[in-house]
C-alpha cells in the first residue's frame, strides 16, 4: 500500500462527514481530523457501508468515558 493511503480518509475509524476520529485507542479520538492526516492507529477500511461510517456508534470504547 502506498504511504499516502495510510491517511484518515482511508481509515475505518474516520467519520468523514464531520471529520472526526472514532478510534478509542487513538490519541486523536474524538478530534477533528483532515482526510490527509494520519496516525499510528490507522486501520484499513473494509467494505463498510457508507451510512455506518457516518456514525461513530460504539467505536469509541474509552473506559474513562463510560459511566
Amino acid at each position: 500500500m502506498d504511504e499516502k493511503e495510510y491517511v484518515c480518509g482511508t481509515c475505518k475509524w474516520y467519520e468523514g462527514f464531520v471529520g472526526v476520529c472514532c478510534n478509542g485507542e487513538s490519541k486523536h479520538r474524538a478530534d477533528f481530523r483532515e482526510p490527509h492526516d494520519s496516525c499510528e492507529k490507522w486501520e484499513k477500511m473494509e467494505n463498510v457501508e457508507e451510512d455506518e461510517r457516518l456514525m461513530c456508534k460504539s467505536y469509541v470504547s474509552v473506559p474513562e468515558l463510560r459511566n
